[in-house]
């Protein structure tokens, strides 16, 4: 976009939000780094793609409560130096979940997305989210298992009481 220009108009990646540049440190030197700072109640999970908007409605608010889940439990550890963020799209230094912004939602069928995030929202402010004593979780997600998950503690080493192996025949159908 150029002087004057916005983003919400079709063709950006960018339409919610606001920009913060900020320098941070690398290994190659200084670099200027660009936020875009967005509500995760629902500008931040309209641009998520981790799965297809022709999926069934429940499965994709069952994504977007997972994706709320594990947005919220980075937010609350605090911005990263790194890249001077919560969450990071995959281009950073991070690869947190798979943000494409306004693309996602202004796609083929990207109603049906929109319309899975609204209808996890508990109110104008909040929306539903998976907690353990309290906190958000980090929600891992993944489309197909092998027929089982694997624990926490034997996949990276630390147990968290939340991510435990369980039974998943479901991901072994041939739909999946």
């Amino acid at each position: 976009t150029g002087p004057k220009a916005r983003f919400n108009t079709p063709g950006h990646r960018y339409r919610f939000g606001y920009f913060d540049m900020v320098p941070v440190s690398t290994s190659g030197g200084p670099r200027l780094n660009v936020v875009n700072s967005v509500r995760v109640h629902d500008e931040y999970l309209y641009g998520i793609s981790e799965v297809s908007n022709s999926w069934p409605a429940a499965a994709m608010q069952a994504q977007v409560i997972a994706a709320r889940s594990y947005a919220l439990s980075k937010v609350k550890h605090g911005v990263r130096k790194r890249c001077a963020c919560h969450l990071d799209d995959g281009d950073g230094p991070y690869s947190d979940q798979f943000f494409t912004g306004w693309a996602k939602a202004s796609s083929a069928s990207g109603n049906l997305w929109v319309d899975a995030v609204n209808a996890t929202h508990a109110s104008e402010t909040t929306g539903l989210a998976v907690l353990y004593a309290g906190v958000p979780i980090r929600a891992f997600y993944t489309s197909s298992t092998g027929g089982l998950t694997q624990a926490s503690k034997d996949a990276w080493g630390g147990a968290l009481p939340f991510a435990v192996s369980v039974d998943d025949h479901w991901s072994l159908i041939p739909q999946n």
